[in-house]
């Protein structure tokens, strides 16, 4: 999309869909270039030397891909996720980021979605690999309602497997080791003996793939705004 296009299109959207209080900085910038919400625009009838200036801006469509890609955690090490989705005021790029990856993310004050997309090694998360979520006693996600890992494939969706669970969380029955800390087994196949409770299911010919947390209603720490607790360790198993 050229900036000709962009800047019509975003004239129109804004017909319907008017600036909040906090955007009008950046709508006195567009006013002094001709730009006016209501309004349609045209940037081909612009002066020369505005023009030019739009059309010298770099084509955002590689930025804004990989700032969703890293909105939603991928290539990040760990567990990532936002504490600030659901309300952006002016900062544009996060919009955006959230917009092509995350579309609809809540308020953190109403649900966060911390996500990995590597074991503890670094390594991408793959279908064909048998993994173990570790918790410490004591350290499963601190929420007032309630939290779940979910299992996804490279483009977002979920996977079809042969255990047909998506999801495995604090309403399942977890079976804790001897310290009364739970391990969770994401896998392509059902997890042997006591632990078929805690297996949550992958695709084998997926890859790469990610696990994301939710956490509706979750605790926060009064000091850093963010929630109180991390989530768990996630390392490479044995197929079982």
């Amino acid at each position: 999309m050229d900036s000709a296009t962009f800047l019509a299109r975003l004239a129109e959207l804004l017909k319907d869909n008017p600036p909040g209080p906090c955007d009008y900085p950046m709508i006195l910038r567009l006013e002094r270039v001709g730009f006016k919400v209501g309004q349609s625009f045209d940037l081909n009838g612009a002066p020369p030397d505005i023009r030019q200036v739009f059309e010298r801006a770099a084509d955002g469509k590689a930025l804004v891909a990989n700032l969703g890609k890293e909105a939603m955690g991928e290539g990040g090490k760990a567990w990532t996720y936002s504490t600030h989705g659901g309300a952006y005021g002016v900062d544009y790029l996060y919009r955006v980021a959230i917009a092509c990856g995350a579309l609809g993310e809540n308020l953190p004050q109403d649900a966060v979605y911390p996500s990995v997309s590597t074991d503890t090694e670094g390594k991408p998360l793959v279908g064909s690999s048998a993994y173990i979520l570790h918790f410490y006693k004591g350290w499963l996600p601190p929420v007032n309602a309630f939290w779940s890992v979910t299992a996804y494939d490279h483009d977002g969706y979920l996977m079809p497997n042969v255990l047909k669970r998506q999801a495995i969380g604090d309403r399942d029955k977890l079976v804790t080791n001897a310290d009364g800390s739970p391990d969770l087994y994401p896998q392509a196949t059902s997890p042997a003996g006591t632990r078929k409770p805690t297996g949550c299911g992958l695709e084998r010919h997926r890859s790469p793939c990610s696990y994301a947390s939710t956490r509706p209603s979750p605790k926060f720490s009064t000091a850093s705004g963010r929630p109180a607790r991390e989530a768990g360790r996630v390392k490479k198993g044995n197929q079982t």
